[in-house]
């Protein structure tokens, strides 16, 4: 764990135990001399340090504590009123070596006029010299280069305090920014309304005392004015308007104040810390150039020192004159290298770092008074938060209450809305009761037509086959169908008798009071304002809610489509369009094209397919299904027809209720007659009616077949014929659908057998009142092979 102080830079020593904050918060006071309540610590994320984050970061894991790192600001320094000075103590430089008498040395005369000890102890006191200076000159370069270090790394610590600074800052505005932008715009909804409450509040007091009560819900003359204290509701509006523009008044300066933050964070984050830290890195960089230079040096002095010590004690134990004279020129030589060349650069160095030591200074101070500045600076930001925090609180629980007083002018806005809407209301319940029980009794009717149906049924079955049956094998056999009764009940309410005339007066006289009430207001501030009164909202309302009256029973029809029923009804219509869509695709891929009983003229196609054995016995067999299929439907063809001439028959003393019942049977039989119909043709391919065709050619029977279909139908129309001439005056409808539907069966018979297009039955249906037209012979229908 690493800990800072922010304003100075400087490291913080904490060596004991950290049992609890109060104790961390000593341990600080210890080493800086800040007091523990006027501490406060952030991360290195910007966050301030809480208690409980304390304890788990200091006491808990210490791996997290050794990364933790935390800057420790002095909230006394951050009053802008607090006097504060950089302190220079600590920074003192090292009294410069003097070198002038080094420098100014005077090396030995190498002659023989001087005796050679003497010149040997002349060079070597001018070496322990040399090296004595390198070593009492090292001591204030590595000091003033520890010095050099110390500094750069307080300035770092403080860019990045005031960065920590900063970030919290930032995080505190952003904060306040967001609480703010979603009180703005919840404010400036409910000022808007309250300004529109004021503007409208005389207006919509006009209209309350000209809406009259109706008679039917009155029996005393009276406005809807009578029902609201006008004096209490005038003393409670100029109340709630004072209010209103001393909010407006604080929510504008709230406005103001929330912008000056804004800006001066914005100033604040755009503005680094004014340190060139990559100077001051350089400089640093060739501050350890020029400690290792001296370091350098100095351990060549101490090593030269050394070789002269050697080579002199060679001299002394003996050897010629001129190889002692070559060794003291060789010494001569190495003493100028290190007056005229060593020394010097020694003390370059050391007057380098020296002028460098004085620059980190300079720095240093200049970044503590910036970051003192700075970091008040900050703290007023943070103090404007802290201000505005508590004023949008408050305003937030003022705006409340206001709308909660405002509720009272709204009533007073809202009244003619819901007396209008009450009105349609009433008509449209009454609308809603004549609708209820006229589909109560047609549902009464459609189920007591299904009962008497299933009866007739049930009769019919019992004359027809169970009367072959032993009476009582079958227990419930003989049961009557079961009954419902549909009984209404809760019609007689106690709403006035409204009806759709009184809204149309209603809607007329409030068309009259906006005409003459209805003029520009004038708002709070001055400016006119076109803020919308009650009679404005009721006209809107009434516009809005008539159409209700007269969309019950669509209502009613809606819920019958989404009903069980209503799917039953679109499954029916979406089998209807798949088959003609199956029938008309099969019609456009079939080989040939059979012709309509003398209604569409016959495009006969040849074919060039040869037929095979297999092919031909496979046709037989095919025709002899055919054949036995169109027997079939011949008779069911006369059992539906003579059903339908019966019926028609023992009808012409009923009722049209009995008309209706029996053409609902003939409606079922018929619909079971083409079901069968439709299972027949499905089961048949396009491949086997080609065969079909072939075979039928190939054998010249198809022409028969055609012939004896022909006078078939030929015949039953013939008798729908004289049935329909005979009881044309009671039954035209009966008379049209058996010929409709006969018509139909022998469409459906072709189809199946020759894979004929489907013409829409309602094509050749024909106009109430009239006969079926004569039939000519069937077309001949030829296939080539």
């Amino acid at each position: 764990m690493r800990i800072f102080q922010a304003e100075s830079g400087r490291a913080i020593s904490i060596n004991g135990p950290i049992q609890s904050m109060d104790s961390f918060r000593a341990e600080i006071h210890a080493a800086t001399d800040i007091a523990p309540n006027s501490q406060i610590i952030l991360t290195l994320q910007g966050a301030q340090l809480k208690p409980d984050v304390a304890l788990s970061a200091l006491t808990n894991d210490p791996g997290n504590r050794e990364e933790l790192v935390l800057f420790v600001f002095n909230r006394q320094l951050l009053d802008p009123r607090t006097s504060w000075s950089y302190m220079r103590s600590s920074l003192t430089l090292e009294a410069p070596v003097d070198a002038d008498s080094l420098l100014k040395t005077h090396l030995p005369v190498i002659s023989p006029a001087v005796p050679q000890s003497q010149v040997t102890d002349s060079f070597h006191s001018i070496f322990r010299q040399h090296l004595a200076f390198a070593e009492a000159l090292w001591l204030p370069i590595s000091r003033h280069a520890q010095i050099c270090e110390v500094l750069l790394e307080e300035q770092r610590v403080q860019a990045d305090a005031l960065s920590v600074a900063l970030t919290n800052l930032q995080g505190h505005t952003k904060v306040l920014s967001e609480a703010f932008d979603t009180f703005s715009s919840h404010a400036h909804r409910e000022l808007s309304k309250h300004s529109n409450l004021l503007q409208s509040f005389e207006p919509d007091l006009l209209a309350l005392q000209r809406i009259h009560i109706h008679p039917l819900i009155s029996d005393e003359p009276k406005t809807l004015a009578d029902y609201v204290p006008e004096e209490r509701l005038r003393t409670w509006a100029d109340n709630c308007k004072a209010a209103h523009e001393q909010l407006l008044r604080k929510t504008s300066s709230l406005t103001e104040t929330m912008s000056s933050i804004r800006e001066r964070t914005e100033s604040e984050m755009r503005q680094p810390i004014d340190v060139d830290l990559p100077k001051l890195e350089s400089l640093w960089a060739s501050v350890r150039e020029m400690v290792a230079r001296a370091d350098q040096k100095r351990q060549i002095f101490a090593r030269d020192l050394t070789r002269v010590e050697g080579i002199l004690r060679q001299m002394f134990n003996g050897g010629s004159e001129l190889q002692a004279s070559d060794k003291l020129l060789a010494l001569e030589h190495l003493a100028k290298i290190h007056r005229d060349e060593y020394v010097p650069e020694t003390i370059k160095a050391d007057w380098y770092i020296r002028e460098n030591v004085i620059y980190f200074r300079n720095s240093k101070e200049h970044a503590s008074t910036q970051m003192i500045s700075r970091l008040q600076s900050i703290s007023s930001i943070q103090s404007s938060i802290a201000a505005a925090t508590t004023l949008l609180n408050t305003l937030n629980t003022t705006l409340s209450a206001q709308s909660t007083a405002f509720a009272q002018l709204l009533h007073v806005h809202r009244m003619p809305s819901a007396w209008g809407a009450t009105l349609v209301e009433i008509v449209r319940r009454r609308e809603y009761s004549k609708v209820f029980l006229s589909r109560a009794k047609e549902m009464a009717e459609l189920l007591s037509k299904f009962r008497a149906q299933e009866e007739r049924r049930r009769e019919n079955f019992k004359a027809e086959i169970g009367m072959y049956l032993p009476s009582g094998l079958i227990r419930g056999l003989d049961d009557k169908p079961p009954y419902c009764e549909i009984s209404v009940s809760g019609t007689k309410d106690g709403l006035p008798s409204l009806n759709r005339e009184d809204i149309s007066d209603f809607e007329k006289l409030v068309s009259s009071i906006r005409m003459s009430i209805h003029e520009p207001t004038t708002g709070p501030a001055g400016s006119t304002s076109s803020a919308p009164d009650a009679v404005t909202k009721l006209q809107a309302t009434m516009v809005r809610m008539s159409p209700q009256v007269d969309g019950t029973a669509t209502e009613f029809d809606r819920i019958l489509a989404k009903s069980s029923l209503g799917e039953a009804v679109r499954h029916i219509d979406d089998e209807n369009a798949r088959l003609r869509g199956e029938i008309i695709k099969t019609g456009s891929n079939s080989v040939t094209t059979s012709p309509s009983l003398s209604r569409r003229p016959g495009i006969v196609k040849s074919l060039s397919i040869g037929p095979t054995d297999g092919d031909l016995a496979r046709a037989e067999e095919t025709l002899k299904a055919y054949e036995k299929r169109i027997k079939s439907l011949e008779l069911s063809l006369r059992d539906a027809y003579q059903a339908s001439r019966s019926q028609v028959e023992s009808s012409g003393g009923k009722t049209n209720v009995g008309v209706e019942e029996e053409m609902a049977q003939i409606r079922k039989e018929n619909q079971d007659l083409r079901a069968q119909v439709r299972r027949s043709k499905e089961l048949e391919s396009i491949h086997i009616a080609e065969s079909l065709k072939n075979a039928l050619t190939s054998l010249g029977r198809q022409r028969d077949i055609d012939s004896d279909v022909g006078k078939l139908l030929n015949g039953l129309q013939d008798e729908v014929q004289k049935l329909s001439v005979g009881e044309k005056s009671n039954n035209k409808d009966i008379s049209h659908f058996v010929s409709s539907s006969l018509e139909r069966e022998e469409d459906a018979v072709l189809a199946s057998l020759f894979k004929t297009p489907r013409q829409d039955p309602r094509q050749s249906s024909m106009s109430e009142g009239s006969t079926l037209p004569e039939r000519g012979p069937s077309p001949t229908r030829s296939v080539s092979l």
